[in-house]
């Protein structure tokens, strides 16, 4: 065999040969390998601010609201937070605004961006509106009470258990800013039927309400269902035994002299028209101004405390206070602190209606 046809058969061997690799040294480059790696001495920042001044109060903010539509939950939360930590010492400045600089974002703006987020998929993100919303004051916010409370009904037949078990938190919420406006333009109905469906006592299927109200151990579910019970007991007080209808003259009665003064017609301040915003419609289930409506329908004339208890007792929530009293007394039934809550329930419903029933 010469010397080129060995080294021939050599070379072809050495091609299929598997090369040994040894503990702490690197794998052999190959022969027609090119170093691509480079440093650069250059730095680059993509969105760098050329302004010498600090960015003012009122863009700050503008900026932060326009973040509470970004896809990432981390964003929207600290956007929240940044607003629940600026936003309240705007307030009392927003008269003094040529002086100092400071402005505070419009209610007309500001609601419309918060009310869509009790939706939201991300817990703490509901978490930190609830506590934005709570340090708003009440009449930044009472104008918008009957947007809100779309919103938390349709949280509280949400798909997600989460959504449901945060929406009476937002309920409760609700009431304490206007309890009035929260009850009136079906409120009172879809409440409701809201919280007997998210204690999953079996109302009104074909109102779309969806049993459960958490995911979670059985002492989570045990607690998300005592505030549940807690919150239905608050909006059962508001609606059936609170009268939130002031009178025309204000606190003044029959016996505090007025009437004299207004003989012969002793009793005009009971035929007078309320002189509170929400209740400048009292006549709207008539449809004087608006399309016409079934006289039969969920929501036809449940504007006060007493056309309340005939929708419960004789008009279309006749199943729902059925459904009410099951759940009630298996609750009553439990014992314990979730017993006495639902014994106190129980003993409020019958208070309320039997008034009603002796009355007429």
């Amino acid at each position: 065999m010469t010397a080129s046809s060995k080294k021939k058969r050599e070379k072809r061997q050495k091609d299929f040969q598997k090369t040994k690799l040894k503990v702490g040294k690197a794998k052999a480059k190959p022969s027609n390998f090119t170093d691509t790696a480079f440093k650069s001495k250059v730095l680059v920042i993509a969105t760098q601010s050329l302004h010498q001044t600090a960015p003012s109060q009122a863009h700050l903010l503008t900026h932060h609201l326009s973040l509470l539509t970004h896809h990432s939950d981390t964003i929207r939360r600290e956007s929240l937070s940044y607003l629940t930590t600026h936003l309240p010492p705007t307030f009392p400045s927003a008269t003094r605004l040529l002086d100092n600089g400071r402005s505070t974002i419009p209610a007309s703006v500001l609601i419309p961006a918060l009310a869509p987020m009790i939706l939201d998929a991300s817990n703490s993100v509901r978490s930190q509106l609830l506590t934005l919303l709570k340090s708003l004051p009440k009449g930044y916010v009472e104008m918008y009470v009957p947007k809100f409370m779309l919103y938390i009904t349709s949280a509280m037949t949400h798909l997600a258990p989460e959504i449901r078990g945060d929406s009476t938190k937002y309920l409760i919420w609700l009431l304490g800013i206007n309890t009035d406006s929260a009850l009136r333009n079906g409120g009172w109905a879809k409440g409701l039927r809201g919280l007997i469906g998210v204690l999953g006592w079996g109302a009104a299927q074909d109102n779309g309400c969806i049993s459960g109200s958490g995911s979670g151990g059985a002492a989570a579910r045990g607690k998300i269902r005592m505030q549940h019970i807690g919150v239905l007991r608050e909006f059962l007080q508001a609606g059936l035994l609170d009268d939130h209808v002031m009178s025309p003259l204000g606190d003044n009665g029959p016996d505090d002299g007025l009437c004299e003064s207004g003989f012969p017609h002793w009793t005009t301040h009971l035929h007078m028209l309320p002189n509170k915003p929400s209740q400048s419609n009292a006549f709207s289930y008539l449809s004087i101004f608006t399309m016409a409506q079934n006289s039969e329908g969920e929501n036809a004339g449940v504007e006060d405390l007493e056309a309340r208890k005939r929708w419960l007792v004789e008009g279309p929530g006749k199943d729902a206070l059925g459904s009410l009293r099951l759940g009630v007394e298996g609750v009553r039934k439990e014992g314990g602190e979730m017993g006495r809550l639902g014994a106190r329930i129980a003993a409020m419903l019958d208070d309320a209606l039997n008034t009603e029933v002796e009355e007429e």
